[in-house]
């Protein structure tokens, strides 16, 4: 499960879009931190994998996402990022995914 979090909206997705296809994983947008928390809940539920694009989370927004879940992973992308390809990499290699 990783969780791309920015300011860009557009760009976050755009890059959680990219992720997800080349893991070969489903995507989503995000949204409540309580209803992403469920969703999330359900998918690690069914063993299964999930890239979310969202907003920017606050550190009390990321604990109510997370909660007790294990295997969730956020990704701040601080600016838009300038070469997807490279993003990617660098996010793929920090996970090991």
């Amino acid at each position: 499960m990783v969780i791309l979090t920015g300011v860009d909206d557009d760009g976050t997705a755009a890059i959680a879009h990219a992720l997800a296809a080349s893991l070969g994983w489903p995507y989503t947008r995000g949204g409540n931190p309580r209803a992403l928390h469920a969703a999330i809940a359900y998918v690690l539920g069914r063993r299964e994998h999930l890239v979310v694009a969202n907003g920017p989370l606050t550190a009390d927004e990321q604990h109510t996402v997370q909660g007790d879940l294990h295997g969730v992973r956020f990704v701040e992308l601080a600016e838009p990022a300038r070469n997807t390809e490279e993003t990617l990499i660098s996010i793929r290699r920090e996970f090991g995914l």
